[in-house]
């Protein structure tokens, strides 16, 4: 039996060991990573604004191609892990960060992704209309944290903010009283000038 690194006189191949096609020796890509934060438009207390939580996205994925015939690939429901402790269920597509309100996907390959808000946390509305945020991942930032964009313009510590909704009083509510008071002097004085005129007609 051939000892351990032997090769062969002749081709000069590795005896018991694996040939490598024109020596190529290959290199898996890395992977990366993105993390975003939903949070209110107004601040508590203390100045910082809340997280928060319930929100709903999509996410499209065009994979780097060097021929340019890369087809794209769309995820329709990426939602709040939320855990609050805990670890989240591992898979692609999958928010790993269990807190409130803060997402991270990893292991993305390289190539270009869009996001977008389709639903909003309760009781907020929806960014506005057409806000699609963008991302890349390639060799030169894979391993740094990746900034979103929005209209080509860096988004402020990756932190999308919702506001709040407007609440309208409900039809049929209670009447304040002093409206109720203001009503009955009026309905009041109203009667008293009919009489009045009455009374003058008669005389």
């Amino acid at each position: 039996m051939a000892d351990a690194g032997a090769f062969d006189s002749q081709t000069g191949a590795p005896i018991d060991g694996e040939v490598v096609a024109g020596n190529a020796i290959g290199n898996t890509r890395a992977t990366g990573s993105v993390a975003w934060s939903k949070v209110s438009s107004e601040e508590d207390a203390d100045g910082s604004k809340p997280y928060l939580s319930g929100s709903e996205w999509k996410l499209t994925f065009t994979p780097y191609s060097a021929t340019g015939s890369a087809e794209t690939i769309t995820v329709d429901l990426i939602t709040d892990c939320e855990q609050g402790s805990g670890a989240c269920e591992v898979g692609e597509w999958l928010d790993q960060n269990s807190a409130r309100g803060q997402f991270q996907l990893t292991e993305l390959a390289w190539g270009t992704y869009t996001l977008e808000e389709t639903k909003a946390p309760a009781g907020y509305d929806l960014p506005e209309e057409g806000a699609v945020y963008t991302f890349e991942i390639n060799a030169s930032n894979v391993t740094e944290t990746i900034q979103l964009k929005l209209n080509n313009q860096a988004v402020a510590g990756n932190l999308i903010e919702n506001t709040p909704g407007v609440v309208l009083p409900a039809a049929g509510g209670e009447t304040p009283l002093p409206l109720t008071l203001l009503g009955c002097a009026l309905a009041l004085l109203s009667l008293l000038a009919g009489a009045l005129l009455l009374r003058r007609e008669l005389a």
